[in-house]
């Protein structure tokens, strides 16, 4: 099928491929990569890729480095928290998306998800969310 204009559910198909294909190279090269951030009009879109080096303790540098801003810790990366009836993955963080800074895997694998910090902090604190994975 070819696109012949975008609009939001054309994007969040295409943004589903787009975080498939940077899993693929982020995981070659051994760094975390995330689609953040679309803007779009109906004959162009523009798509914000994040990229973070890996640290030791196989982190994403980007989050240990600017949890405590948000009021998270470095190890809340990885646990699972429920959202809005749904089960997420915190993998990251958009340091300078002071509205929703919180970077979500969904079941699907899919990374595109962003949430408020005061939301996943909630989250966290809720009795039952499971923890880590």
């Amino acid at each position: 099928m070819s696109i012949t204009e975008f609009d939001r559910p054309t994007l969040r198909a295409l943004r589903g491929e787009i975080a498939a294909a940077l899993k693929t190279v982020a995981t070659k090269h051994g760094i975390a990569l995330t689609a953040a951030g679309v803007s779009f009009d109906a004959q162009r879109f523009t798509l914000k890729i994040e990229g973070a080096v890996i640290g030791a303790d196989g982190k994403a540098g980007s989050f240990a480095q600017h949890a405590h801003l948000f009021g998270l810790a470095p190890g809340d990366l990885g646990k699972r928290i429920m959202l809005g009836g749904k089960r997420f993955t915190i993998v990251g963080l958009r340091p300078n998306a002071r509205k929703r800074p919180v970077l979500l895997e969904d079941a699907n694998g899919n990374r595109n998800v962003v949430a408020s910090a005061d939301s996943v902090l909630r989250a966290l604190n809720a009795p039952c969310t499971g923890g880590q994975p």
